[in-house]
């Protein structure tokens, strides 16, 4: 945009034709009032009657001489207002434009010339604050030596390089990565195929440990002894009910409990004799009371099968030796005990060698030796 400055000179030049051309315009309006105007004005007013001829000549003399003045003076201002147009038009040309209507037309109006008074205002603002970080700056890198500009692109070439090689290792890492990945998949699978497996491998093996009696913590007991210990109970049972009556109430049979959970346990035996209140190991019995113990058991045993559903019934039972070890009051009791079970029904024999044992029992084989080497059997009713 272009603006064109005009100097004062002719900017006054300029006013003082405005205002001659406008007192013209005055003066040949009066002129032209006067000559056409009646001569003679009557005002009426009050009732009073007058004449203004006098006042409108009076004027009219006094714009004739005005007239006469301005016309005196027209020609050097004419000649001003020419060399001011002049002057105005090489301005124009000076300023670059081709004529008065393409100045005219780079005029711009207030409200432009405040927003430009504005960004000359900004602009200098910036130019200050541009002058000050300057200064700052100059200060900051007082001391400080340029950067060798060669060295620094060889190590920045040197790095380039380093990070291409890197990309390439890391291009080869992800390959890796994803071959991995699907290794650890596979891997995750068959550890949870494992698990299921080691689960169920678990619950056999404690099934198994249970029943061999190899639980850690607990009785060594095989299910096969658990499963003997369960009849073995019953047995005794059984077996106490004749065992108090042969030793008169004193003992009674008891599953050994186990000294420690390291061993096999389960069939053990122990007596307790209720003449001291406590436990014995059965080995300490002696032997007529071994015996009774053992008649005792066997005829336990023969009670709990016969009482087991589908259980065998015993019509006979035998007994081999034992008797040779006992006083005449066991041996007393243990012959009664077997006659009360030859009153059920059931045969009792007895295989023994002791002479006594001929005098109580009516009904014997005898089995004698021959001596060519051979035996012979003789029945006594």
């Amino acid at each position: 945009m272009k603006v064109l400055v005009i100097n004062a000179g002719s900017s006054s030049l300029k006013y003082q034709l405005m205002d001659m051309a406008a007192e013209e315009v005055v003066a040949k309006g009066l002129c032209e009032r006067v000559g056409t105007s009646d001569s003679f004005h009557k005002y009426e007013g009050n009732g009073i009657e007058r004449t203004d001829d006098i006042y409108l000549k009076d004027h009219h003399d006094a714009v004739e001489a005005v007239l006469a003045e301005r016309n005196a003076r027209a020609p050097s201002c004419l000649d001003a207002r020419d060399s001011s147009s002049e002057r105005f038009q090489e301005t124009i040309v000076l300023g670059g434009f081709s004529d008065e209507q393409s100045y005219r037309a780079s005029l711009v109006d207030e409200d432009e010339i405040k927003n430009i008074d504005r960004e000359i205002e900004s602009y200098n603002s910036n130019i200050e604050y541009a002058k000050r970080e300057q200064e700052r700056l100059v200060k900051e890198t007082e001391g400080l030596r340029y950067a060798d500009l060669t060295a620094l692109a060889s190590f920045a070439d040197a790095i380039a390089g380093k990070a291409e090689a890197l990309e390439r290792k890391l291009i080869e890492t992800r390959g890796g990565l994803g071959v991995n990945r699907a290794v650890m998949s596979d891997l995750n699978e068959s550890l949870n195929q494992m698990e299921l497996k080691e689960t169920r491998w678990t619950s056999a093996q404690t099934v198994s440990d249970t029943a061999n009696g190899a639980l850690a913590g607990k009785a060594k007991l095989t299910f096969e002894t658990w499963l003997h210990a369960v009849y073995f109970t019953r047995i005794l049972i059984a077996a106490n009910r004749r065992f108090a009556r042969m030793t008169a109430n004193r003992f009674e049979l008891r599953c050994a409990k186990p000294g420690n959970k390291r061993s096999q346990t389960g069939l053990e035996l122990d007596v307790f004799d209720h003449y001291t209140g406590k436990n014995r190991d059965v080995r300490s019995l002696s032997g007529g009371e071994s015996f009774k113990a053992s008649l005792a058991l066997a005829l336990g045993l023969s009670d709990v099968v016969q009482n087991a559903a589908g259980g065998v019934k015993l019509d006979a039972m035998f007994i081999d030796e034992g008797f040779g070890s006992l006083d005449e009051m066991t041996l007393s009791q243990a012959i009664q005990a077997l006659m009360n079970i030859s009153q059920s029904n059931r045969l009792v024999g007895i295989i023994s060698h002791v002479s006594e044992l001929k005098e109580k029992i009516d009904r014997q084989i005898v089995v004698k030796k021959e001596r060519t080497g051979g035996s012979h059997a003789e029945i006594v009713i």
